[in-house]
């Protein structure tokens, strides 16, 4: 992507035109620095899998991500459904009730679909989008400083920090100790009690995240260059910002809206010749977007799993410092260059942030969405101010030791929540612990492969929460509860689930909850034993199926 370097010409409408020298220099000047930082990717990224494949927990199987592995069985029964079907529609087989096929996930119905073409697993085709999406999220955000920093010491600076910070909440354990020891109970009610991980306000979770969150970031920062070379009158990235943005739309809906208002804001603050390119970016996104309104709004199963129960609450306006961490703690100081930018990339970058903060505020349940592209920008910033309080110190004549001290405490800062959390991740995959990393045992992969082979699409399967997670990617048919926001009515079928494997649960009680759930199936392995019942041979209407290393499966008469 091709960034809008410093003014070297003028059109007749005041607005900068750069020499094609001068939009490819920052990438040549960083060329050997990119390559380093991709490296050091690889190796950032790949340990935890590296460990997990090497030393890992011999009775226990990893599959998908290390950050959010829950989610991963959703992006497998896509590329399962893409692989089996001509269609791009796919079901939700986290909830029994009938339901007419929607369209989500389609870069994973896509993956499913090479996948079935090429004759490899679907699990090699999303091992290389989540290498793709890497690489894609450190290029985008590269061009993205570039767009708005000239200077190659603040472009490197605002990419360290965009993928290397997460947030200051790992000082605030301290704090709240010494807070709780002076007796300041409600002061210390208000800060948070845990690291923040979701990615609206992080960047670094999204390497170890699913490929469409990369790529979504990655497509999100790159219409930012796309848009100032549209509006500058290159015709070919006035097209490319559309198909970026309909790309957008397909893999991270929920970021189109706001990425819009961004785009159309700016155009009508810096006039008629940037309007092209806003109506462009409006329509390529509107179609998506009227969908899912509509899907998510109208339909009543859809609305009322991924409507209702997509609860993504934004954190407290308060706690902002804390969970940004440095990149929204020294943005402000940047703001005597920032000033004197031009008008065209002061406003996009003021209005990137603004209104990314602003919509995280909206009045919906997955408002948090809004805020996915807020942290790297912050981070543009944030390079800027920390570069001339440096600048500020080294002209007051501070001592070196003290300006040395700073520097320390703000790497420091900036560093500690990040590296906290990888070592946690690192640990994780060698213990499964304190992050559970680790979808299931051996045993119950194998129970689930044999389920894969011996069942249908009209199948039910009853079992405990995380072994339904599970089993969703990797068989045709359907669970009773899988997911706190892909199964309808999540409260009710988990206090079922929880009747079913109780350990005073009478055989007609169960029966009743077999009636209810519509299952045909029932599993009951560890995690099931683990919710109270010791043994179901007795039940009168299963009828054993499957018994092998501590886990049963069993058909409904």
């Amino acid at each position: 992507m091709s960034s809008v370097a410093p003014s070297v010409g003028a059109d007749a409408s005041g607005w900068t035109r750069p020499r094609t020298s001068a939009v490819s220099a920052p990438w040549r000047a960083d060329g050997g620095w990119l390559v380093g930082m991709a490296l050091a990717l690889v190796v950032i990224c790949g340990l935890p899998y590296l460990l997990s494949a090497l030393f890992g927990p011999s009775d226990l199987a990893r599959i998908g991500t290390f950050w959010f592995p829950r989610d991963f069985s959703q992006y497998q029964a896509a590329m399962r459904e893409g692989a089996h079907q001509s269609s791009w529609l796919i079901y939700d087989h986290f909830s029994a009730e009938p339901h007419r096929a929607a369209l989500m996930y389609p870069l994973y119905v896509a993956a499913g679909k090479l996948a079935a073409g090429l004759g490899i697993s679907d699990l090699a085709i999303f091992a290389g989008l989540e290498w793709l999406g890497r690489f894609a999220v450190l290029g985008a955000l590269y061009a993205f400083a570039a767009t708005f920093l000239p200077g190659r010491r603040e472009r490197r600076l605002a990419v360290l920090l965009a993928l290397g910070t997460l947030g200051l909440d790992a000082w605030l354990v301290p704090l709240r100790l010494g807070l709780e020891a002076l007796g300041a109970t409600a002061l210390t009610a208000q800060l948070p009690d845990a690291v923040n991980p979701y990615l609206e306000v992080n960047s670094f979770g999204v390497l170890l995240s699913a490929p469409h969150l990369m790529l979504g970031l990655a497509l999100t920062l790159s219409c930012a260059p796309l848009y100032l070379r549209a509006i500058a009158g290159h015709r070919a990235a006035l097209a490319a910002l559309g198909v970026a943005i309909v790309v957008l739309s397909l893999v991270h809906s929920f970021n189109t809206p706001v990425l819009i208002s961004v785009l159309v804001l700016h155009a009508l603050k810096t006039g008629r010749r940037a309007w092209p390119a806003a109506v462009a970016a409006a329509l390529a996104g509107a179609p998506m977007a009227l969908y899912s309104l509509v899907l998510y709004q109208t339909d009543p199963f859809w609305s009322g799993t991924y409507g209702a129960q997509n609860l993504m609450p934004s954190p407290a306006a308060w706690t902002l410092p804390a969970d940004f961490g440095v990149v929204l703690l020294a943005a402000p100081l940047a703001w005597s260059v920032v000033r004197g930018w031009s008008t065209e990339r002061r406003w996009l970058i003021l209005l990137w942030i603004g209104l990314g903060i602003a919509w995280m505020y909206a009045p919906v349940v997955y408002q948090r969405r809004f805020g996915f592209g807020v942290q790297p920008a912050l981070a543009v910033l944030a390079a800027v101010g920390l570069i001339e309080l440096n600048a500020t110190l080294r002209r007051s004549s501070a001592h070196w030791l003290w300006r040395r001290a700073v520097n320390y405490a703000i790497a420091l800062a900036a560093m500690s929540t990040s590296l906290l959390v990888y070592v946690s991740l690192l640990v994780s995959a060698l213990t499964n612990q304190p992050i559970e990393a680790y979808a299931w045992s051996r045993a119950e992969a194998e129970a689930g492969l044999w389920l894969g082979t011996h069942s249908s699409a009209s199948d039910i399967v009853l079992a405990s929460t995380p072994f339904a997670n599970s089993l969703v990617g990797v068989f045709d048919g359907r669970v009773v509860h899988g997911h706190i926001v892909a199964t309808l009515h999540t409260d009710a079928k988990a206090a079922l689930v929880a009747s079913f494997y109780g350990p005073t649960t009478s055989a007609a009680e169960r029966a009743d909850v077999l009636h209810q759930s519509g299952a045909t199936m029932v599993a009951f392995g560890p995690r099931e034993r683990a919710l109270g019942a010791t043994d179901l041979n007795d039940q009168p209407n299963l009828e054993p199926v499957y018994d092998r290393d501590g886990v049963q499966l069993f058909r409904v008469r």
